[in-house]
Parts: C-alpha cells; sequence; structure tokens
C-alpha cells in the first residue's frame, strides 16, 4: 500500500527551494526586483537573516520530519547499514547525473578545476575544510555544499533518532546546545576553517532533531498532500540541483527569466525521472 505524503513536508520543501532561489537571483542581480532587503544577526552571530539561509533551515528540518514520518528508526547494526546504503543511493546516482550537468553548463570552468576539486564534488564534500569561498567549493555549482551536510546528517540519524525515541525533550535541549557550541566555536576559535559553522554537521543538529522531535512527539499537522502538493515537493530536491547554473546561463540572453523558470522545470523533471528509474530497478534487486 502506497503511504501517504504529510502536507507538512511537502509544504517545507516547496518553500524552501522557493526562499532558496530567491536569494540566488538577488545575489546575481538576475531580475529588476529586489528580493533580499534585509540581512541581520539573530541571538548570536552565527544566526543572520536572509531567503537562502532561512531555506536551508527549512529544508534541514523537513529532512528530519520526513526520515521520522517515514517510520525508519535503526537499532541492529544490518538495519542501520540498510539505512545507509539507501540513504546513498537515494542521494549519489541523481547528484552524479547533476555534477556533470553543472560542468556541461559551466564547461569554461574545466582547465580551472583541480583533482581536488572533481573528488571533494563528487563526493558532494567540496566545501569541507575549504580554505577559500569560492575558488574551491563554488566553481562547479554553488549549491552543491549542502549535499555533504545533508549527507552527514543522515550519518547522524540513528544515533539521534533513538535519543529522541527515548528522551525527547532533554535530546531536543541538548541538541540545541550541541549546535550552539559548535558554531561559537567555529566562529570565534576557527575562524580559519572558511564557514565552518554553516557546514559542519553539529551547526546544523538542531533544526535536524527539531524536526524528528515534531513527527515522534505529533506536533504537526495530519493533513495529506494533494497530487499537485507531493509532486512539486518531490521536485524541489532536483530544482535544487540544477537550477544554479541554469541561472546563470540564462542571465545572459533577454529571455532571462521565461528562459530560467521553463528550463529549470524541464530539467528538473528529466532528473526526477532519471532517479525514479534507479530506484524501481535498485527495488526489483
Amino acid at each position: 500500500m502506497k503511504r501517504e505524503r504529510l502536507l507538512l513536508i511537502d509544504a517545507l520543501r516547496i518553500v524552501g527551494i522557493i526562499l532558496i532561489i530567491l536569494h540566488h537571483l538577488s545575489e546575481t542581480r538576475f531580475s529588476y526586483g529586489d528580493y533580499q532587503r534585509f540581512t541581520t544577526f539573530l541571538l548570536f552571530p552565527t544566526y543572520y537573516i536572509n531567503f537562502g539561509t532561512i531555506g536551508i533551515l527549512v529544508f534541514i528540518f523537513a529532512s528530519g520530519c520526513s526520515l521520522a514520518a517515514s517510520g525508519k528508526s535503526p537499532t541492529s547494526i544490518s538495519e542501520v547499514k540498510d539505512f545507509y546504503k539507501n540513504r546513498l543511493l537515494r542521494i549519489y546516482p541523481v547528484y552524479w547525473v547533476a555534477v556533470f550537468f553543472s560542468i556541461f553548463l559551466r564547461a569554461s570552468i574545466i582547465p580551472t578545476l583541480t583533482a581536488s576539486d572533481f573528488l571533494r564534488t563528487f563526493f558532494g564534500f567540496q566545501e569541507f575544510f575549504a580554505s577559500s569561498w569560492i575558488d574551491e567549493w563554488g566553481k562547479i555549482n554553488g549549491t552543491f555544499w549542502f549535499i555533504g551536510v545533508i549527507l552527514s546528517l543522515y550519518l547522524l540519524y540513528p544515533l539521534v533518532s533513538a535519543a529522541i525515541r527515548k528522551h525527547p525533550h532533554v535530546s531536543l535541549l541538548s541538541a540545541l546546545v550541541v549546535e550552539i557550541t559548535s558554531r561559537m566555536l567555529f566562529w570565534y576559535s576557527f575562524p580559519q576553517i572558511i564557514d565552518g559553522w554553516s557546514w559542519f554537521p553539529l551547526c546544523r543538529i538542531f533544526e535536524f532533531c527539531f524536526g524528528i522531535y515534531v513527527i515522534r512527539t505529533g506536533l504537526y499537522p495530519r493533513m495529506n498532500s494533494n497530487t499537485v502538493i507531493a509532486f512539486l515537493g518531490k521536485l524541489s530536491f532536483y530544482l535544487f540541483l540544477v537550477f544554479l547554473p541554469i541561472m546563470e546561463v540564462a542571465n545572459n540572453t533577454s529571455w532571462r527569466m521565461p528562459l530560467f523558470i521553463s528550463t529549470t522545470l524541464i530539467f528538473a523533471y528529466v532528473l526526477y525521472s532519471f532517479d525514479e528509474a534507479i530506484h524501481r530497478i535498485s527495488k526489483k534487486h
């Protein structure tokens, strides 16, 4: 029986990708409007607000919600291995296609790419311990840094899932303390580690755990997605993988916005179809 998709999770994914795209539209001066009029510090230096940071936070929260809603809570070694295998299969094949797609659209950067660029991008960890902002981790696609973060959080999922199941409130509070402490350490003690407070997994652990917590404690609306919302929720990840290089290409044309929207939707759907085919094949084996 096909499992119903929660409206909360799909809606969060849709909102998340819209915010991230708006952030990059504003950064690249793609359109005539100013979509991002505010950037400020919130409580701590590492918690600043803009469309992009909010979008990433929403994506991570939705990922925690999605894993908890799926009922996955691996405990034995074999279950943990199966969980990791399924997560890697869910991310890597379609991500690798997106990597080659990005290189194709940005062919002019090929002479500047090093073996390290290819290797780290291939595994999705291009921002980890980068020594410069854009030259090392943003050459191929500036959004791919998120892959390493979400894979790292998946790695931690069996542990934090078990903790939240046994001690939900204490575990969530502990996750908040760990995240704030980690961010402060990177900000004040390790400024030479570029943007460490953003990509280091423990600096994102609270929003991930909060998603798990919300589902496990039942603090969410029980409405299911309709067909359109469910499809758009699925498509959000594939939009995330392809939109940035298409935006850069379309920005040099007179029909930049219509070209950007139509081409991004088309290639996101192609990736989605490829990913669905991969999973159908894997289930047969």
